[in-house]
């Protein structure tokens, strides 16, 4: 089975949440060093099949592990590329990332109705992490702002772009960010994404099924996975001090 691709969202809200999103990415600050995970923790975050299966209630039978980061899912308009899938070399392949660790889990059916996909990150400050976390945040920004603009064309025009996503529904704050992408061909998939920087950790959830969507559970496996953060022990005080 093929995985998923990419939709499109209203033309002037595409545009409001661009403008309104760059600002955002801009004003990213990052959080304290206080709660850092330890740099090898990357595997420890990621929820292992039984528990993702029993906290998402669906039948996902299948698990394929990654210690690098790794696209499964693409669009067909470039602008899109890192809007459509999570755990890719663009967003975390940066020189201060200490760990990855992701995920790949279906369920084992003919045709397949399920696709869950994690990524997590130790990266070696909570600057890393907060500006890897910016850059997605422009990216799925700017993939609204293109997906409009190739609407608009198709409208004028007498053709199809042939476009296998659309993206909507994007919501940021400085904490995290989620999107939608809803297939446009063939199976109907449609999935919930999620981001989150939390302290020197980069987090993100992929949920996809075939009608009827998922209302939630991609940020639901978010915090079930930063619920699993180690945290680095205190450094002892030297003697004297």
């Amino acid at each position: 089975m093929t995985p998923p691709r990419a939709p499109r969202a209203p033309w002037l809200h595409a545009r409001v949440t661009c403008a309104a999103v760059l600002g955002l990415a801009a004003a990213l600050a990052a959080p304290p060093e206080s709660s850092a995970a330890p740099e090898s923790s990357a595997s420890q975050i990621v929820l292992p099949l039984a528990e993702a299966a029993a906290l998402l209630a669906i039948p996902i039978t299948t698990e394929s592990a990654f210690d690098q980061p790794r696209r499964d899912f693409q669009a067909s308009l470039p602008a899109c590329a890192e809007a459509a899938d999570i755990g890719t070399p663009q967003g975390f392949g940066r020189p201060d990332l200490a760990t990855f660790h992701g995920s790949l889990l279906r369920d084992d059916s003919e045709e397949g109705r399920y696709i869950v996909k994690q990524a997590a990150g130790v990266f070696g400050s909570s600057a890393a992490a907060a500006a890897a976390q910016g850059e997605l945040v422009t990216h799925v920004a700017a993939c609204l702002k293109a997906q409009g603009l190739d609407r608009s064309d198709d409208e004028s025009s007498s053709g199809d772009t042939g476009r296998d996503w659309t993206f909507t529904g994007m919501n940021a704050s400085p904490q995290r960010l989620s999107w939608r992408k809803i297939e446009n061909q063939e199976h109907g998939w449609q999935c919930g994404l999620v981001s989150q920087a939390q302290d020197n950790a980069l987090l993100q959830t992929l949920v996809c099924e075939r009608n009827p969507p998922p209302k939630g559970p991609a940020t639901e496996l978010l915090n079930a996975m930063a619920a699993r953060i180690p945290q680095a022990a205190p450094t002892a005080p030297e003697p004297g001090n």
